[in-house]
């Protein structure tokens, strides 16, 4: 080989490495970061990891999938993150430097969060409703525990592990051989952001929000935080363990104050050192107090803080900024910000894109209380009712809707009042969160973000245990029923108001009949949530207009809605 060639070769494969080594111009959205020794990895819900060393990225690892959580694992070194998309848990080991995925183990479909006990790997599963147990010694070791609501975070304690739903404020522990969920928790508000549990004082960390359903959204209401208020909820072991302690009682800290509020609280740790640290997803802070009697102080962060990392000497924070594709760096030292790291160039964002940010900035609401996902938890439904002017008048709460799909369902509101998206997205921000205003630039782009939004796959799909034969018979239960009166078509919903022998507090006896796609992933129903599962909706408030279906006809209609 002539030296020219061998030159030109050399050159080449140097210009290559270079340009391999250029960050790639994309949307990353980073959701957690976590530590091995002195390296933070940044868990990107793309589909992607950066590696931050010395407060620079010096790698961005591709394992694929829309990403939802990660854990690291010390002894051997390994990465185990959620791929939501894939249904899978991801395994990442190191090899001379080089990470690399080395395992998919499948899960549950549609996976949120994870936790590690041991040699235990517990993992959550939204729409399916489980939690996927794995054995890390025994690859073959799988079982499956369902979940009487939306899996959401889900956490390592003494008692066993304890998952949150996605939406309501329930907790569930999972524990025992063959697993099993031993209890249910029912706490005072809905939308658990975070759970950490505290080893020095065995207690669980909760952030979550408290929405007070019978009070009204006027203006003083929601600036005096009586509408719905954010909280750090600490819970002791015994309660639990199901043993309540008059000695230890739950403790409720309050995140925010008129003026300057704090809508939304995320993720929640607690140093070794005893700091507590909560990132403010609603209106870009974290909130950190030196000890539980400590009041809270707050830095600024980028848009939508979300996962929280601690550097090994507890002098530094990192936290993850999901629309701003950067991290905001913390010093704990001097109690200041010591900057900010870029992922990676970003493209500009687009009109869904922009929605979405606005559809979880808690500032479009006065002082910034809570956000349009404070209500419509991922686009879909908290499960929690409000009283509002959705509908023109205070004094009856209605229920939450989802907002999933909804974009095909007009008109909107309970008495189908609005006509438009815009109609409703402007009354939401002016009477329901008394924001300043509703510009119609930022109206356009929550609208366009809202019609992104897809109906949810069933239960009986997300779990793959439908009854088919039941199911067949139960839609001609549906058609022939009359069900089809108010829920007509594909969309399985009307244009028009019914009567269906509802009545709310004002007198109302006409309402807009929801679309029953995704039914049965609600856990509330009808316009004031009387009825607590799909059960209820016909024994006992023998829906509609006090029809009593036999038996053998109704499981099988709760079969068939059991698949929309």
């Amino acid at each position: 080989m002539s030296l020219r060639i061998l030159l030109l070769l050399l050159l080449g494969s140097t210009v290559a490495d270079a340009n391999a080594a250029e960050p790639v111009e994309r949307a990353r959205r980073p959701v957690d970061v976590v530590r091995i020794d002195d390296t933070f990895f940044v868990l990107n819900r793309t589909g992607s990891i950066s590696v931050l060393r010395d407060g620079a990225v010096v790698e961005e690892i591709e394992v694929g999938g829309r990403l939802t959580d990660v854990v690291a694992l010390a002894d051997p070194q390994r990465l185990l993150v959620v791929d939501g998309s894939r249904h899978q848990l991801v395994e990442l080991t190191e090899s001379d430097g080089d990470w690399s995925v080395t395992g998919r183990h499948d899960v549950a479909r549609h996976p949120r969060s994870v936790a590690v006990d041991g040699e235990k790997v517990a993992v959550s599963s939204y729409w399916s409703r489980r939690l996927t147990l794995l054995d890390l010694g025994d690859p073959k070791s799988v079982e499956t525990v369902d979940l009487p609501f939306l899996g959401g975070r889900v956490a390592t304690t003494p008692t066993g592990f304890v998952v949150a739903a996605a939406g309501t404020g329930r907790l569930g522990v999972v524990a025992g051989s063959p697993p099993r969920l031993v209890r249910t928790i029912d706490l005072p508000g809905h939308n658990v952001g975070g759970l950490f549990y505290d080893t020095k004082r065995n207690e669980l960390l909760v952030t979550q929000q408290v929405l007070k359903g019978e009070t009204s959204t006027t203006y003083e209401n929601v600036f005096w935080g009586g509408v719905l208020k954010n909280v750090l909820q600490t819970i002791p072991l015994d309660l639990l363990a199901g043993k309540p302690s008059t000695d230890a009682p739950p403790r409720i800290d309050f995140l925010g104050f008129p003026s300057d509020a704090a809508g939304d609280p995320a993720d929640v740790l607690v140093t070794p050192s005893g700091r507590t640290l909560v990132s403010i997803a609603g209106t870009d802070t974290l909130h950190f107090r030196d000890g539980p009697k400590s009041a809270f102080e707050s830095f600024t962060t980028g848009r939508r803080p979300a996962g929280i990392g601690i550097s090994a000497d507890e002098r530094t924070a990192y936290v993850c900024n999901t629309f701003d594709d950067s991290l905001t760096v913390l010093d704990l030292g001097k109690l200041e910000q010591a900057g900010s790291i870029s992922l990676g160039p970003s493209p500009e964002p687009s009109l869904v894109e922009r929605g979405e940010s606005l559809f979880h900035d808690a500032r479009v609401s006065l002082d910034g209380w809570y956000s349009c996902h404070s209500c419509h938890t991922n686009g879909h439904t908290s499960g929690q009712h409000v009283d509002n002017l959705g509908d023109g008048y205070f004094g009856d709460p209605k229920l939450t809707p989802t907002l999933l799909g909804v974009h095909d369902t007009q008109p909107w509101a309970w008495n189908g009042s609005s006509k438009t998206l815009e109609q409703q997205v402007k009354k939401s921000i002016l009477k329901t969160m008394r924001g300043d205003a509703a510009r119609e630039e930022d109206v356009a782009a929550i609208v366009a973000y809202m019609q992104s939004l897809t109906p949810p796959p069933s239960l009986a799909e997300a779990r793959g245990d439908a009854d088919r034969a039941a199911a067949a018979r139960g839609r001609h239960v549906f058609e022939t029923r009359g069900c089809v009166e108010c829920h007509a078509g594909e969309r399985l919903t009307t244009p028009t108001l019914h009567d269906v022998g509802l009545t709310d507090e004002s007198g109302t006896t006409e309402f807009n009949p929801p679309s029953l796609r995704g039914v049965s992933q609600r856990d509330r129903f009808l316009h004031d949530g009387r009825a607590k599962s799909l059960r209820e909706v016909f024994e006992k408030h023998g829906h509609p207009n006090d029809t009593k279906l036999p038996a053998r006809e109704l499981e099988d209609l709760l079969e068939y809605l059991q698949g929309r």
